[in-house]
């Protein structure tokens, strides 16, 4: 791991309540920076009443290793 900040990206995709995929403008990656060691919290609202349910994609996030 190391001491090193990691430049991550998250999204909240958002099912129905049969578990199919609700498009919304709300499942976009957003990018953060994480501390090792340190607790961090992601949070999101449901954009309609249709969603039942998520999933939480996490990746490392390489469009900031580009500049």
């Amino acid at each position: 791991m190391g001491d090193n900040p990691y430049q991550i990206a998250y999204r909240f995709t958002w099912l129905d309540i049969d578990g199919m995929e609700v498009n919304t403008a709300a499942s976009t990656w957003i990018p953060m920076t994480v501390v090792p060691g340190d607790t961090v919290r992601l949070h999101a609202i449901s954009p309609n009443p249709r969603c039942k349910d998520f999933i939480l994609s996490i990746r490392e996030n390489d469009a900031a290793r580009r500049f």
